[in-house]
């Protein structure tokens, strides 16, 4: 099967994953609440047009290289979004959103902006991707973040003003980070984990 076709306008879940789904067409106005469409051949976000109500919505393991601001845009109640393992490059900025999931993608870049937006920010998850450099990406004062997972990255250095959100659990294992620019970075969590680093100096205020 390579498109659905929504026919059912109160449908307000809908699971579609290992369905080989080339496109999606949803009714304008639809009622869906919770998406999933993981594992199939997606390429764009355009069914997303009509989706105004969405709070979850999944697209892991699908061939989508860019979250285009003019689909996202409309997802203005959006709260959960999993789109790993595909080959987005950008993150577009999102309001409500409380979990970020987009391990396995292509993203190099992260700046202040990026989650400036998202005050009910909860869960960061960006394993696997290329990134260098958070940019001020994380100095999110007002925000109060649970879990930030950036495990097997390129990141050569954390620095404290960066981590004002103050995360539960903070995953930086398996980048590239040679030494904490300071010790207090450690205070910025109740759990870090620095696992396949190449950290030259001591850590001396971890918990």
């Amino acid at each position: 099967m390579s498109q659905f076709e929504q026919t059912i306008p109160t449908l307000q879940f809908l699971s579609f994953r290992n369905s080989q789904l080339k496109s999606v067409h949803l009714i304008s106005g639809n009622q869906l609440h919770t998406l999933f469409l993981d594992n199939n051949e997606l390429e764009n976000l355009e069914f997303l047009k009509t989706s105004t109500n969405l709070y979850t919505l999944s697209l892991n393991n699908n061939r989508i290289s860019n979250l285009h601001w003019k689909y996202v845009k409309n997802c203005t109640q959006l709260t959960h979004l999993g789109v790993g393992y595909n080959m987005v490059q950008e993150i577009p900025p999102f309001v409500l959103l409380q979990t970020f999931c987009a391990p396995g993608n292509w993203i190099k870049e992260l700046s202040a902006n990026t989650f400036a937006l998202c005050a009910c920010l909860r869960n960061i998850h960006l394993s696997h991707n290329r990134i260098q450099q958070l940019h001020g990406a994380l100095s999110l004062p007002q925000v109060l973040l649970e879990q930030i997972s950036f495990h097997h990255n390129l990141l050569q250095d954390v620095a404290y003003e960066e981590l004002c959100c103050r995360p539960t659990i903070l995953n930086l294992e398996y980048n590239r980070i040679r030494k904490l620019s300071d010790s207090n970075l450690m205070n910025r969590a109740k759990h870090v984990m620095l696992a396949g680093n190449w950290i030259e100096n001591g850590v001396t205020h971890c918990r």
